[in-house]
C-alpha cells in the first residue's frame, strides 16, 4: 500500500511538474514506489505458495510484465502525438486507484507483531556505501568517450571509487554488522550465485531492447512513436506466451535446469540475429528477427526465480526473491547506461567517416533523442542517410555484445545444479489449503543449512 501511494504521488508530481527539479522528485517517488510494489507482489506469492505451485503464478506475473511492455509505448506513443505527455502519468492513477481498492478486500493477512524499533535494524551505512558506491560506477560510464575521454580523470576517478567502494560493502557487510543491507549468505550457494548473475544479464537484455529497439524504428526505420510501439509486438507478445509455457512444464516436469538452457540458447541466437537489423530491412524479415530474443526472455523470466528458490534455504526465501528483482533492476540501470555508451561512441566513429558529418559527429553522439531531431529536420539525401546508417551500425555492436554476455551465462547455467522443487513452504502467511505444506523453526543454523545445499 505505502509503495502505491508513493507511485501515486510520483505520478501527479511528473504531470503538474514545470521545471526539471519537480519531475526529477516525481520521478524519485516513483521509482520508490515500482520498485516496492515489483519486489512485494514476487514476495507475496513465495510466503502464500509452495514452490511446487509457484511457476504459474510467475507465469501470470511475466504475462502482465509483458502486455503491459507491449501496450506502454503504443499508448505512450499515441499520448504524446495527439494530446499532452503530462497524460502519460495521469494515465497511471485509475489503474492504481483500483489496486488501492481491492488489495485490502483481496489480500487478508495476518497481524504480524512489530514496533518502529525495527527501524534501528536497517542497516543505513551499508545502504548508503553501496548506493553510494554504484552511481560512483555507473555515472562515468554513461559519460565514458562522449563527454569526457576514457581516460580522462573525470572517467578513470569515479569508476577506481566505485569499485573500491563496493569492495569495501563487502567487507563492511561480512564483517562489521549483524544486520545486513544485502545477507551475504544468500550468495554462498554456486547454483543461486550463477542464477543472480542471470538475473542481471536479463534485466540488462530486456530494457536495452525495450530502449533501444524503438529508438532503432524510429531513427533508421522513420517509424512515428505509435508504430515503433507496435514494431516492438515480435518481442512482447512472444514473450508472455512462451513464459507461461515454460512455467506450466516446470511445474509439470518439476525440473527447471532445460529452461534455463533453451532460453539462454535462443536468447543468445536471438541476439545474434539482430545485428542483420539494417536501414532497408523490410518489416517481415525484422519480425522474424526478433520472435527468437523474445521467445528466449519469456522462458527466463519465470524460470531463473524459480530456479533460485529451489537452491536457496527456507529461512531466507523472501531476501532470495527480493535480491531477484535487485538483480533485474541493477541489470536494466547498467545495461541502459553501458549500452547507451557504446552507442554514443560508435555513431561517434561512424560519422567520422563521413566528410560532411564529421565535424558534427561529437555533437550528434551526445544524446540519441537529438539525433532523432536531427534526421527528422533534414531533407532526405545522403546526409539523411549516412546519419541513419551510423546509428544502425552503432546498434549492431550492442547487439553483439549482448550476445556474448548471454553466451556467457548460457555456459554459466551448464554448472547450476538441480535440487527439488517439492519443499515445504516456510512462511506465517499460508493459505487455508497449503497447511499441510508448513515448516517450523529448527535448530540448524543459517549458514549450516546454505553449505549443506
Amino acid at each position: 500500500m505505502v509503495s502505491l501511494v508513493a507511485f501515486t504521488i510520483g505520478a501527479v508530481l511528473c504531470a503538474v511538474s514545470h521545471n526539471f527539479a519537480l519531475m526529477l522528485c516525481g520521478r524519485v517517488f516513483q521509482g520508490l514506489g515500482a520498485g516496492g510494489f515489483n519486489v512485494m507482489t514476487e514476495v507475496l506469492l513465495t510466503d502464500l505458495l509452495p514452490l511446487v505451485e509457484r511457476g504459474r503464478w510467475f507465469g501470470a506475473l511475466g504475462a502482465a510484465w509483458a502486455v503491459g511492455s507491449a501496450c506502454g509505448p503504443v499508448i505512450g506513443g499515441a499520448v504524446t502525438q495527439l494530446s499532452s505527455w503530462r497524460w502519460i502519468f495521469w494515465l497511471n492513477l485509475p489503474f492504481v486507484g483500483i489496486a488501492l481498492l481491492i488489495l485490502p478486500v483481496l489480500l487478508r493477512l495476518r497481524t504480524v507483531s512489530g514496533s518502529l524499533s525495527k527501524l534501528h535494524d536497517i542497516d543505513y551505512t551499508g545502504a548508503l556505501l553501496f548506493l553510494s558506491s554504484l552511481s560512483a560506477m555507473l555515472i562515468p560510464l554513461t559519460w565514458g568517450g562522449v563527454v569526457y575521454d576514457w581516460d580522462s580523470w573525470h572517467t578513470i576517478v569515479p569508476l577506481v571509487l566505485g569499485t573500491l567502494g563496493l569492495l569495501g560493502f563487502v567487507v563492511y557487510e561480512k564483517h562489521h554488522t549483524s544486520k545486513q543491507f544485502i545477507p551475504l549468505v544468500i550468495f554462498h550457494n554456486t547454483s543461486s550465485s550463477l542464477n543472480y548473475f542471470g538475473a542481471f544479464v536479463l534485466g540488462m537484455l530486456l530494457w536495452t531492447l525495450l530502449y533501444y529497439l524503438p529508438l532503432y524504428y524510429e531513427v533508421a526505420k522513420g517509424y512515428t512513436m505509435v508504430m515503433s510501439g507496435v514494431a516492438l509486438f515480435p518481442e512482447t507478445f512472444t514473450t508472455a506466451p512462451a513464459g507461461i509455457v515454460a512455467t506450466v512444464l516446470i511445474s509439470a516436469w518439476k525440473k527447471y535446469r532445460w529452461a534455463l538452457w533453451l532460453g539462454w540458447t535462443l536468447a543468445t541466437v536471438g541476439l545474434g540475429l539482430l545485428r542483420l537489423l539494417e536501414v532497408d530491412t523490410s518489416v517481415v524479415k525484422f519480425i522474424f528477427l526478433n520472435l527468437t530474443v523474445g521467445v528466449g526472455a519469456g522462458i527466463l523470466y519465470p524460470a531463473i526465480p524459480l530456479a533460485i528458490q529451489a537452491s536457496c534455504p527456507l529461512e531466507i526465501m523472501p531476501m532470495s526473491v527480493t535480491m531477484i528483482s535487485t538483480a533485474r533492476n541493477l541489470g536494466r540501470t547498467a545495461g541502459v547506461a553501458l549500452e547507451g555508451s557504446i552507442v554514443q561512441n560508435r555513431i561517434k566513429y561512424h560519422l567520422q567517416q563521413v566528410p560532411n558529418l564529421a565535424p558534427m559527429a561529437t555533437e550528434y553522439s551526445k544524446e540519441a533523442s537529438t539525433l532523432l531531431n536531427v534526421v527528422k529536420s533534414m531533407r532526405d539525401d545522403a546526409n539523411r542517410t549516412s546519419l541513419k546508417v551510423a546509428y544502425a551500425r552503432s546498434l549492431t555492436d550492442v547487439w553483439m555484445f549482448l550476445c556474448g554476455v548471454a553466451g556467457l551465462v548460457l555456459i554459466s547455467s551448464l554448472f547450476v545444479k538441480s535440487y527439488s522443487m517439492d519443499r515445504e513452504l516456510y512462511t506465517r502467511q499460508p493459505l487455508e489449503d497449503d497447511r499441510q505444506h508448513l515448516t517450523q523453526d529448527s535448530n540448524i543454523s543459517l549458514d549450516q543449512r546454505v553449505h549443506d545445499r
